[in-house]
């Protein structure tokens, strides 16, 4: 999560004059839109700290098999459900040794089997394209085998509703 600041001591930061600094000073405002610390500005605009949530779905560095050490911005395990062969399934970002752990480790064994080997497990993508269903204690499981994209990079297909429809190969 990132926090956007614009206040005094981020116009500081940002290298303003004082007489700049100074035009950004304004009256503080209780609750404004959910956000606890704003300001009315003298120009009638409002500053504000906010917690600020950024989507990169459909980014084509957002997802690699090998996560950040190839440059990935996003672990995998923000892209997927595992679930055992019995059909229990985990949160695989509920925490860092989850994520890093045992998510990679059913990744990899997941993957080794071929995606769809539902005696080994499956995960089921979301933040990742993934094409393919496989049935699993009566129940249909979609898009479980991921989708690298189609310019050798090595990098998943990240989806997003942006998209080019004329395009017909969604790895491309």
């Amino acid at each position: 999560m990132l926090t956007f600041a614009a206040t005094l001591g981020f116009a500081n930061l940002l290298g303003l004059s004082a007489a700049h600094a100074k035009d950004c000073a304004g009256a503080k405002l209780r609750n404004v839109g959910g956000v606890a610390r704003a300001w009315k500005l003298a120009d009638g605009g409002i500053a504000a700290y906010s917690n600020m949530n950024i989507n990169i779905d459909g980014y084509a560095r957002a997802y690699h098999p090998k996560n950040a050490s190839a440059g990935a911005l996003l672990h995998l395990c923000n892209a997927g459900r595992p679930y055992a062969p019995d059909g229990t399934s985990y949160n695989a970002s509920k925490d860092n040794p989850t994520c890093t752990g045992r998510f990679m480790d059913d990744y990899a064994r997941i993957g080794a089997a071929g995606w769809k080997d539902t005696s080994v497990g499956i995960i089921r993508w979301f933040g990742v394209l993934g094409r393919d269903q496989v049935q699993l204690n009566g129940g249909n499981i979609k898009s479980v085998v991921p989708v690298l994209q189609k310019d050798g990079s090595g990098f998943y297909v990240s989806p997003t509703a942006l998209a080019d429809n004329a395009i017909a190969d969604a790895a491309d």
